[in-house]
């Protein structure tokens, strides 16, 4: 009985903490949302197109449409998201301090953003192909020197 007590403490402890995680994704990606309607006049469109994301709290890997403005990578659940203005959230790039592109490992064509201080928090991304991959690499550290001077 003390076991099923402490498995049902548990598991309300890990439905809290999901269900505080997904009120603040919505809130993240409100305010996403907000700053890539008041930034879309004031920085043009770097490259766009899709990119798989690996998520943040549960490692899983999702296909998101991404877009470059400025130091900004906002991504988007489909490509029609971007015509509502509604991205899923936003990807600050000056909180990085380089990008890493790994020749071998088990996923082709990715590319991680490497968080500044030693901070765990790297960005993992994969492109669909070599040549979408070095796009992506040259416009994201066009944004990264940019965020240093």
């Amino acid at each position: 009985h003390a076991d099923m007590q402490k498995t049902v403490a548990e598991l309300q402890t890990q439905l809290n903490a999901a269900s505080e995680g997904k009120i603040q994704a919505e809130a993240e990606a409100r305010d996403a949302g907000v700053l890539f309607r008041t930034i879309k006049e004031s920085f043009q469109v770097k490259k766009r197109g899709w990119l798989r994301k690996q998520g943040g709290q549960f490692k899983t890997w999702k296909s998101r449409w991404s877009i470059l403005r400025g130091n900004m990578l906002f991504y988007f659940k489909t490509e029609g998201d971007e015509a509502l203005q509604k991205p899923k959230g936003v990807v600050y790039i000056d909180r990085y301090e380089a990008i890493e592109d790994p020749e071998d490992g088990p996923r082709k064509n990715l590319l991680i953003l490497k968080a500044k201080n030693g901070a765990k928090n790297d960005f993992h991304m994969q492109a669909g192909s070599e040549e979408e991959k070095l796009a992506w690499r040259n416009v994201l550290k066009e944004a990264l020197d940019m965020t240093e001077n």
